[in-house]
């Protein structure tokens, strides 16, 4: 295997990791703004029972 290969190898696999680690950190921060999002429903209607 020649270096140039060897570089487009570690390239090409370094792409892939961010890629998916950036879905993955982008997956984490969508179910964290649902669960932010279900929390804040939960005081409004708690203070709406609750005046």
């Amino acid at each position: 295997m020649t270096k140039e290969k060897m570089l487009l190898w570690v390239f090409g696999i370094g792409f892939w990791a961010m890629f998916i680690l950036l879905q993955f950190t982008f997956e984490q921060r969508d179910k964290a703004r649902q669960f932010h999002a279900q929390f804040n429903d939960m005081q409004l209607v708690c203070r709406m029972v609750k005046p």
